[in-house]
Order: structure tokens, then C-alpha cells, then sequence
């Protein structure tokens, strides 16, 4: 299952993982990982063996202009997709306080904004 916000992106990824993967069954979902309630629901309807989130905003110099929207979607969203639902995923292993090795570079310099709130995720309780 692939989850995204945007159509346009969500068709792009699922068109070209169609065609790479003709075998593969691919379902779209249209959702917000900030809305609570969409994903409960694609989390019961899904119940994934594995989660991947790649929805976190990766840019930080377009981040460092919104901050707000940094937090929104790269702390809020992240809690609201891993730390209510593990119940709802076939089985899963959620560390909150060891984010992937990709974040652990911006969070060593947590004065910048961008790095202050991956600093955030891993130190507030879920």
C-alpha cells in the first residue's frame, strides 16, 4: 500500500511501481499521516507487516522557512502514523527514541530549526 497526500505524486509512484512490478499488488491511498483518523482507518483496513515513512519534509532550507509546517509533518505526523498503531500492524518494533540514521545528522545540530525538531521527536514522551 502506498499512502501519500498529493494525487498527482501518488499516481506518479504507483504508475511507475505498476509498471516495474506488474506482479506486485500496489493499492493507492490518498491520506494526511497528521490526520488521526484517515490513518486508523488505512491502518485497520491495511494492517501492514511493515511501515515505511518517507513522508518527513527533507529539505531544510525550504523547512527552515516553515518552520511550522517542519513540525506539523515530520514530529505530529510521524507520532500520529507510529506511536498510537503498532496494535493495528501485523507485527511491529517501534523505537521512538532511535530515529533512522538519516535523522541523527540534522538532530547533532539541533540549532538549526530543521535538526531542533527531529531533537524534539526523540526527546517527548508519545
Amino acid at each position: 500500500m502506498l499512502v501519500e497526500r498529493f494525487e498527482n505524486a501518488l499516481f506518479e509512484i504507483h504508475s511507475e511501481l505498476r509498471e516495474r512490478f506488474a506482479e506486485l499488488e500496489v493499492v493507492p491511498r490518498i491520506a494526511d499521516i497528521t490526520d488521526r483518523a484517515r490513518m486508523k482507518r488505512v491502518f485497520e483496513e491495511a494492517r501492514p507487516d511493515v511501515l515505511l515513512h518517507a513522508a518527513a519534509h527533507k529539505h531544510v532550507p525550504m523547512m527552515e522557512c516553515n518552520p511550522g509546517e517542519a513540525i506539523k509533518n515530520n514530529v505530529i505526523g510521524t507520532r500520529t502514523i507510529v506511536a498510537p498503531f503498532p496494535s493495528l500492524c501485523a507485527s511491529s518494533t517501534f523505537d521512538l527514541a532511535q530515529p533512522p540514521p538519516c535523522s541523527r545528522r540534522q538532530s547533532s545540530v539541533p540549532s538549526v530549526r530543521h535538526g531542533a525538531h527531529i531533537a524534539l521527536f526523540r526527546t517527548r514522551p508519545a
